[in-house]
């Protein structure tokens, strides 16, 4: 087994997220960190991207999911980018950072 560690850094997304009645009508922007672990064995030994986790599909997931959705709270908005992650079946740990500019 040969678990690794890939961090996607800086991740611009937009969110419906806060708990006044103005944060909760239009998205705002955020960004990410993302850092998930996972067996990547058979993605270094055939150098393969079918093996491998695509980072470029896991960013464009976490934005469908981010636009379709309302939030309250910063940490359920990264709960549930954390449970995306993890659920794409070869993540074994995820950690999510989000930063809020306003």
């Amino acid at each position: 087994m040969q678990n690794i560690q890939i961090r996607i850094r800086h991740l611009a997304v937009e969110a419906i997220v806060g708990t006044r009645e103005d944060e909760q009508t239009a998205p705002q922007p955020l960004r990410l960190n993302v850092t998930f672990e996972y067996d990547a064995t058979a993605a270094v030994t055939g150098d393969n991207l079918a093996e491998a986790v695509d980072y470029d599909t896991m960013c464009a997931a976490i934005a469908a999911r981010l636009a379709e959705r309302k939030y309250a709270l910063i940490e359920t908005l990264a709960q549930d980018v954390m449970t995306l992650v993890v659920d794409n079946g070869r993540v074994v740990s995820a950690l999510v950072e989000v930063q809020k500019p306003s």
